[in-house]
């Protein structure tokens, strides 16, 4: 690189575009969800594209997976035993909207596969 983009001061706006949104959070002011997509872009941009300080960052996330949807699963088997078909079924249609099948067996066990 022949150009000094200069990291100290793209890291202190990445600094300060951190603390406008938490302090919009602690003082109650509801930005629009626009805004912070908005924010979000500018953070994951300058951040994790160009300077590279966040790598894998979805990692964590992904390594979780399995655990995460493990214990929805069982939250929704919870629900339907109980008969509490609406709570159940709002989990299953929910993940699917997020692009999460879950399959019934036969033998009562439920499997999960992204769509």
């Amino acid at each position: 690189m022949d150009d000094d983009f200069n990291s100290p001061k793209a890291i202190a706006v990445l600094f300060d575009l951190a603390s406008m949104v938490n302090s919009w959070f602690q003082n109650g002011i509801s930005e629009t969800k626009e805004t912070l997509e908005e924010a979000k872009k500018i953070f994951d941009e300058l951040g994790e594209n160009i300077l590279g300080l966040f790598p894998n960052r979805n990692a964590l996330v992904e390594s979780k997976e399995p655990q995460l949807m493990d214990l929805i699963i069982a939250v929704r088997n919870e629900s339907r035993q109980s008969k509490n078909f609406a709570i159940s079924d709002k989990i299953r249609d929910d993940l699917k909207a997020a692009g999460i099948v879950l399959e019934d067996g036969k033998d009562g066990k439920t499997f999960w596969k992204k769509m």
